[in-house]
């Protein structure tokens, strides 16, 4: 779980990085993205983490609730800062660091 995370983070920051190239905004825009994709996935971590017994009934929850604040996180960014996002930074950003996870699923044990 935590490979995942820290892949989500350097995809993010490399997002992040090459949307400086078209302005501090979008910059700004790619950054608001990764964090609305990574805040819940970094927190949904914590909470399977610190489970005592993994269960599919605790898995589906938090899944659930990771999914409910993203959504969340969303409105709250677009109502804010609407007028000053990026949204071609922002969503590529948030797609980004969504599918960096899944990168972790190649590692062979």
């Amino acid at each position: 779980m935590w490979l995942a995370i820290g892949l989500q983070i350097v995809f993010a920051a490399v997002v992040v990085g090459v949307s400086a190239f078209f302005g501090r905004s979008a910059a700004y825009s790619a950054a608001a993205g990764a964090a609305v994709a990574f805040v819940p996935n970094f927190l949904f971590a914590l909470y399977l983490g610190v489970s005592a017994k993994p269960s599919p009934t605790r898995f589906f929850i938090g899944e659930l609730v990771k999914v409910i604040l993203a959504i969340l996180l969303s409105l709250w960014v677009w109502r804010n800062y609407g007028k000053s996002i990026e949204p071609a930074a922002f969503w590529v950003a948030m797609i980004v660091v969504l599918k960096a996870s899944g990168l972790a699923l190649l590692r062979s044990k």
